[in-house]
């Protein structure tokens, strides 16, 4: 529900697709534009101390979009995001923005339970 509010209201190019995660496997597809991912994954142990990557990847409190010639900020609010190491396995993949994850595997991976995030409207930025 927050994705499609949030491409409704907003207007992010959010994309409809079927996600499960069961056990140790986690697998999204969205078969009207052929694209799935497929990992086996094990969430490790809390990340305590917080480098420079981690505060710049998980503390964002606003986002910019795009709009025709108009730049749009979006605020954000929320706790910080309790994070933990994810190991990730990836098996299939048929996102294009993922080259070959069988080769190479991301430089950094995160996992956090869901969070509550509070948002404000767009405001034209230029």
């Amino acid at each position: 529900m927050p994705t499609l509010m949030a491409r409704l209201f907003i207007g992010l190019p959010y994309l409809k697709s079927d996600i499960v995660r069961k056990g140790h496997i986690y697998c999204s597809e969205n078969t009207r534009r052929q694209l799935k991912f497929k990992a086996d994954y094990t969430i490790g142990e809390s990340i305590g101390q917080r480098d420079e990557l981690d505060y710049w990847l998980t503390e964002r409190h606003a986002l910019y979009q795009q709009n025709g010639n108009k730049l749009h900020r979006i605020d954000i609010h929320h706790k910080l995001w309790p994070l933990r190491k994810l190991y990730i396995e990836p098996q299939i993949s048929g996102y294009p923005m993922i080259a070959n994850p069988q080769g190479s595997l991301p430089d950094c991976t995160h996992y956090a339970e869901e969070l509550e995030v509070l948002v404000w409207g767009r405001v034209t930025v230029s």
